[in-house]
């Protein structure tokens, strides 16, 4: 068995506790990193829930109306990595989980370049403690973990414990050291505040639905919240409409794999990412080169 060397795991016990909350206080001030628990097994269904708690902890919580149930693939979660500064991936209670839902998450980020950890408590079982030794890179001390996830000297302008506040575009403090737009500020606020235990998705998506409407946003600006959302299609699809391309839907294979081109049509730099992800949901989800651009995987919009 190959070990992913992208995945580590960090076994902590019950004197480590307060040391993880402080942990994850100081690491998710960074703007690559996304936190996320998981939730003790109550269904048979762990996949959909940590797909949604997982999405959350990226920012991605959505525009609309709360989706009820997550995703038992990890198609959207791969998209939206297509266009996120999330790096580092830290996910605790992994111990609750299956083998073979670490295993495909696991995957689904390793393609993604995105590294995990796994933070697991007592009681663990030799099963899971089998299937570690097995897959994963890396056993870390919580203290040579804690050296890896020190928190950035450098800070984001938006504190995360004031975004739930905004109500237009102009309290968003500019500039910033870390990011060139304002809209960037803010879908990374809501990731650092819903990864930090701070605010949970139904509240970080406020703020959003506020600013979305609010008179004070540039184009670039709505365009970029939609980071922040679940609905990949209609972005996606609307990006297509501003490249000026005319007809039928282009196959996947005649749009950039970036998002700046379709059939050698520009697309506009703010739509861009919209569109990448579309691609990317489409590509993974159908395979081949010729599957058209406007399909769509999920028909449940937010």
């Amino acid at each position: 068995m190959v070990n992913n060397s992208t995945l580590s795991v960090t076994v902590v016990t019950g004197v480590d506790l307060p040391h993880v909350d402080a942990l994850r206080a100081r690491a998710t001030t960074r703007d690559d990193l996304a936190w996320v628990c998981a939730r003790p097994p109550s269904t048979r269904d762990q996949y959909a829930p940590l797909t949604q708690d997982l999405l959350s902890s990226m920012g991605v919580v959505g525009l609309g109306t709360p989706r009820a149930n997550g995703d038992r693939h990890p198609v959207r979660v791969m998209a939206h990595l297509r266009t996120s500064p999330v790096r580092q991936v830290v996910l605790t209670e992994a111990q609750w989980l299956a083998e073979e839902v670490i295993s495909d998450i696991s995957q689904a980020l390793l393609i993604s370049c995105v590294r995990l950890v796994l933070l697991a408590a007592p009681p663990i079982t030799p099963g899971w403690m089998a299937w570690a030794r097995d897959h994963v890179g890396s056993f870390l001390p919580l203290n040579e973990l804690a050296q890896r996830l020190a928190p950035p000297l450098v800070h984001c302008a938006l504190r995360h414990d004031a975004v739930h506040a905004l109500e237009t575009w102009t309290q968003v403090p500019s500039p910033c050291a870390v990011h060139e737009q304002r809209v960037a500020c803010v879908v990374s606020a809501i990731r650092r505040a819903v990864s930090s235990g701070l605010l949970v998705a139904a509240q970080a998506r406020e703020p959003l639905k506020r600013l979305e409407v609010a008179t004070d946003a540039t184009e670039g600006e709505w365009w970029g919240l939609r980071a922040a959302g679940l609905d990949l299609f209609t972005p996606g699809m609307d990006a297509v409409v501003r490249s000026g391309h005319l007809g039928e839907s282009p196959p996947i294979s005649a749009v950039a794999v970036d998002g700046g081109q379709v059939g050698g049509a520009s697309v506009p730099r703010f739509a861009q990412p919209a569109l990448s992800r579309q691609r990317a949901a489409v590509a993974w989800s159908n395979g081949w080169p010729a599957w058209p651009i406007k399909s769509v995987f999920d028909s449940v919009p937010g």
